[in-house]
């Protein structure tokens, strides 16, 4: 598993650029649901993020490459679970 660190380290990246994104979007809104917009618009990019890199890991499984397919199958899991809690996070901050 040679590159597993810097291919999770640039999906966490890929991840906080959103979540920052999401965090000042929904921080314009005034009408007290800011935290709802906020949850629903990072689960949706969430679940955009989290399905590529399943397709990824199953592309790579096929094509016989296990290492680059476990890679992205840890990176998955490790999108979902920080993704998840900066979501809920996220929603009670704002």
């Amino acid at each position: 598993m040679k590159g597993t660190g810097r291919i999770i380290g640039i999906n966490l990246i890929i991840l906080a650029i959103y979540a920052i994104i999401s965090a000042a979007i929904a921080s314009q809104d005034k009408s007290g649901y800011a935290g709802v917009g906020y949850g629903l618009f990072m689960m949706t990019l969430l679940a955009i993020h989290v399905g590529i890199l399943l397709i990824l890991s199953i592309v790579f499984f096929v094509r016989k490459d296990r290492e680059k397919g476990k890679t992205y199958l840890i990176s998955l899991f490790v999108i979902l679970l920080v993704g998840f809690s900066a979501c809920l996070g996220g929603m009670e901050a704002i």
